[in-house]
């Protein structure tokens, strides 16, 4: 049986070395099951949370007695935390909710220390059926809805506003100084699982959209290898999510 990304993230914070004496931060912690989770388990974790109870469209209870949670923090903004403050900060299906990619990373990497553990998920627009899609009809295949003409725009954090592309995500992390250590994978559909029979035609491609813009000498082949071998493999071929670990050099 698959599991889900809550189920995946947790299982990838429980295999952190001495998982339960380390400091952790949940950007955009929504009802606090996590954090609860984590919380009854001994670790010293807290979380932030932009909008009030009235208004918040995620949070449908009352935050359990002991959890240390934020309000008012937007995560297009610097945190409001000191540098080195976490060892780990995570996040799930919050970054494709918010316009400030930029902030939003390096804000993360900000707040941990060096060797410190940054834990993602988000939704995986590069899987061999959503090229497909996109192939088609010009539009990723993601399955939350968009926004609808009627929606006002204040209701625009409900919705995928900006799924982050994986090769300016990399980007982003790299020059914040986070390396990818692993990618998870979540459910995969079962046209994911039969276009796989196509993707060793299409890895020299890869490489070379991935080189198209790089200088010749430039001391980038690390990085252009890394990002190489995240987008060829399985799992960002056919998960339906991204759900990654991190460490911060």
């Amino acid at each position: 049986m698959e599991k889900g990304f809550a189920d995946i993230v947790f299982d990838i914070l429980r295999s952190l070395p001495d998982y339960r004496r380390l400091r952790y931060l949940e950007l955009g912690c929504g009802d606090g099951f996590m954090l609860h989770s984590l919380s009854n388990e001994g670790a010293n974790a807290q979380g932030t949370t932009f909008l009030d109870k009235s208004d918040d469209y995620i949070r449908s209870r009352d935050y359990p007695e002991g959890l240390t949670v934020k309000h008012g923090v937007d995560l297009s903004m610097p945190l409001p935390y000191s540098d080195d403050a976490f060892d780990v900060v995570y996040s799930m299906e919050v970054i494709e909710h918010i316009e400030g990619h930029r902030n939003f990373i390096s804000e993360a990497a900000r707040v941990l220390r060096p060797g410190g553990w940054f834990v993602m998920t988000t939704p995986n627009l590069h899987r061999l059926i959503s090229r497909l899609h996109f192939a088609l009809c010009g539009v990723h295949l993601v399955k939350e809805r968009r926004p609808t003409f009627k929606m006002p725009l204040e209701r625009m954090g409900e919705f995928h506003v900006r799924c982050p592309d994986f090769p300016l995500l990399h980007w982003l992390m790299w020059q914040s100084g986070l390396r990818i250590h692993t990618l998870e994978c979540e459910h995969v559909h079962l046209l994911s699982k039969a276009l796989m029979l196509v993707s060793p035609f299409l890895r020299p491609f890869t490489r070379i959209g991935l080189n198209r813009h790089e200088r010749p000498g430039e001391d980038l082949d690390e990085a252009v290898d890394d990002l190489s071998k995240w987008m060829n493999s399985r799992v960002l071929l056919t998960s339906e999510r991204i759900c990654l670990l991190a460490q911060k050099t």
